[in-house]
């Protein structure tokens, strides 16, 4: 047993011998990427989702301009038609044109070109909580 793996180990010396000696020197093989030239800003990220490219610098809105758009948009009030007992402790709202929704539940409502988002808080016999998620233009096809 100890035979075989002294040749193991003298066969495995002579095979890294002959590979280091026909591999080129390290500092040769290594490419050289200027970090702040335009070659390394056109490499892509690997943990991009396929398709995403990221806008230019000068096309990006500053913070300023997004807190001025967000303060402009009009929220419309949720069309909410009533809430009914479930069984149990659960009830369920009724929403005008998106139907029933229960907490948890994501609604969508489409008004003025805009899609405006909210997720249900809570559904009790008082009401409605909910929490405004986004607004976004509607896709023109």
């Amino acid at each position: 047993m100890i035979k075989r793996f002294s040749q193991f180990v003298a066969v495995f010396a002579a095979l890294i011998a002959v590979v280091s000696n026909g591999a080129p020197a390290p500092a040769q093989s290594i490419p050289r990427i200027d970090v702040h030239g335009d070659e390394f800003a056109a490499l892509r990220d690997p943990f991009w989702p396929v398709g995403y490219n990221p806008l230019p610098e000068e096309e990006k809105i500053e913070q300023t301009k997004i807190a001025d758009l967000k303060a402009r948009i009009n929220w419309p009030a949720l069309p909410l038609r009533g809430v009914t007992h479930a069984g149990g402790k659960r009830f369920i709202a009724i929403i005008d044109g998106v139907g029933l929704v229960e907490a948890g539940d994501i609604v969508v409502v489409e008004q003025d070109g805009l899609i405006y988002r909210w997720i249900i808080d809570k559904v009790s016999a008082d009401g409605i909580n909910s929490t405004r998620l986004d607004v976004t233009g509607k896709v023109q096809n």
